[in-house]
């Protein structure tokens, strides 16, 4: 159960961080581009702990190792570190198949 007042995604890469955190009570969302460090990081949740209350942060595991997810968790917001194999993706739409669709078996049978 989510009991924190404000979600925080981190899209993370080494050389810089889009993060975005949602209140859940205002509605409000808030974007942000940082550099790639896990201090410019804690300082933006620092903030946002200020003005929106409790927070909870996730973000995809990836190349940058969990220092980050360690750094938060040593300054007690809950952490999550997703399995990219486990996030949910938007399907294709049909038009957007790699291979083109083959007509089915009669239809090529009657056009001869």
């Amino acid at each position: 159960m989510f009991t924190q007042r404000t979600a925080i995604g981190l899209d993370v890469h080494a050389r810089s961080i889009r993060a975005t955190a949602l209140d859940t009570r205002s509605g409000e969302i808030l974007e942000a581009k940082l550099p790639g460090g896990n201090e410019a990081v804690t300082t933006w949740i620092t903030g946002i702990t200020a003005n929106h209350g409790p927070v909870a942060v996730a973000y995809e595991a990836g190349p940058t190792g969990f220092s980050l997810a360690r750094t938060l968790a040593d300054l007690n917001y809950p952490v999550t570190v997703a399995a990219p194999s486990k996030l949910l993706r938007p399907c294709r739409r049909q038009d957007q198949n790699r291979r083109p669709r083959r007509p089915p078996a009669g239809t090529t049978a009657q056009s001869r």
